[in-house]
């Protein structure tokens, strides 16, 4: 069962087992048992992000117990709020419909480009409305840094939390969306769209290590993303860990490409898919899932399977 503890003192790092010392927490019942000047040691694995973590203390010998790690002046997230449902819709009425059967059962919308083409702000409004979700404006700018800047300028003041940007062009387009945003929407950076193959990057003209390898393509313009002060960036599951150990806990990952262990298929036109629970042990902060809660006849049962299996990998 998972508890709440306070940590006034953490030794450790990202990747190494924790030691803790001088917390306190409900060992028994409902009371709280202060224990001090003491080290438990972590007998698992973990990675520590800003205001959550998950460990499991040895309190004795033969007993371990997982913990859950949290900040006082950080909310703490749920199983639901990694999980982002693109509204891949052609009409605002049907995505509406979506909004309201999954408004208490995922953490973000994501609005794509097919859909605000025909819906524009209109449908932005209607998440607003009908849902306490966030919003992820998911339109991949990619222009020349001026038009970009000026595009980011009108996204902002749409008072959506997430935008993303192509990371294919240059420094300067990536440095101009973040200048266009002013903080006030986060801009992510696309690295390489999880339904791009090895054989699409080198017949794209890529160097053959960029084929061979496709994470040192996505490492280098995760790279200039963070250098140009993005957010973030999007990227696959299979990449994330390395992102993750290379820009820090703090530089999101949103992951598409997602397929949960009791929706894998064969035909599937994405390419580098990975289960949420490997997402999440790679340290995804989001997770795309699509066509597995849309498809299904009961978007909500879905919806709660998909959260049950990521609560499972915290």
């Amino acid at each position: 069962r998972q508890r709440p503890v306070a940590l006034p003192f953490i030794t450790g790092r990202k990747g190494a087992s924790l030691e803790i010392s001088a917390f306190s927490c409900s060992c028994r019942g409902s009371t709280a048992t202060p224990t001090h000047g003491i080290v438990l040691h972590c007998n698992k694995m973990f990675s520590v992000q800003p205001g959550l973590g998950y460990i499991c203390i040895r309190l004795h010998p033969d007993i371990s117990l997982p913990f859950l790690l949290t900040k006082e002046d950080t909310p703490m997230r749920t199983a639901k709020d990694y999980i982002v449902f693109p509204l891949d819709l052609p009409t605002v009425e049907q995505a509406s419909r979506y909004v309201r059967r999954l408004s208490d059962h995922v953490g973000m919308f994501k609005v794509g480009l097919e859909l605000f083409v025909r819906g524009g702000n209109r449908i932005l409004q209607t998440i607003r409305n009908e849902s306490d979700a966030k919003i992820f404006l998911d339109l991949k700018l990619h222009d020349i840094p001026e038009t970009v800047r000026r595009a980011m300028m009108q996204i902002a003041g749409w008072k959506v939390d997430f935008t993303t940007v192509h990371c294919g062009e240059s420094a300067r387009m990536l440095e101009a969306a973040v200048e266009g945003g002013a903080g006030k929407v986060a801009v992510l950076g696309v690295t390489v769209l999880t339904s791009v193959s090895a054989e699409d990057i080198w017949t794209s003209g890529f160097e053959s290590r960029y084929a061979e390898n496709i994470i040192d393509l996505v490492v280098l313009r995760a790279k200039t993303a963070k250098a140009a002060g993005c957010k973030g960036v999007v990227c696959s599951g299979r990449e994330v860990r390395t992102i993750k150990e290379r820009f820090g806990a703090d530089f999101t990952a949103m992951v598409p490409g997602i397929r949960p262990a009791w929706s894998l298929g064969e035909n599937d036109d994405q390419k580098r898919v990975v289960t949420p629970a490997e997402a999440i042990e790679n340290g995804a902060d989001y997770l795309v899932v699509g066509r597995p809660l849309r498809d299904a006849e009961e978007p909500e049962i879905a919806a709660e399977m998909l959260a049950a299996e990521i609560e499972g990998a915290l």
